[in-house]
């Protein structure tokens, strides 16, 4: 029974220590594929007005698709797929502001 509860008080704090280490490092994924998708978007033609001016904006106009009306790839869809409702990994994620619009990833 010692042995039982020696185990568990080493093992739990451990394993909270990964739970928030994948926590943060999906946080971070997360705010790259915007931050990529985002500036992919813009170099390719996208607007301030299609691609967004604040980080919910972004996200936004990411997950439901941006397509570029103008520059080289005309109709081509610019969309990240799969996001999290929460809005934890916002904070690795910077504004361009104007005239471009669009985020930037922050580590």
């Amino acid at each position: 029974m010692l042995l039982i509860v020696l185990i568990t008080t080493i093992a739990f704090p451990g394993i909270a220590g990964v739970i928030q280490n994948s926590k943060e490092s999906a946080d971070r994924r997360n705010a790259q594929s915007v931050a990529s998708m985002s500036v992919a978007a813009i170099a390719a033609g996208a607007t301030a007005a299609q691609i967004g001016m604040t980080t919910a904006d972004v996200v936004s106009n990411l997950a439901a698709g941006v397509t570029v009306t103008n520059g080289t790839l005309v109709n081509g869809p610019f969309r990240v797929s799969g996001l999290p409702t929460t809005t934890t990994y916002y904070q690795y994620l910077s504004e361009n502001g104007p005239p471009t619009g669009g985020v930037r990833f922050n580590p």
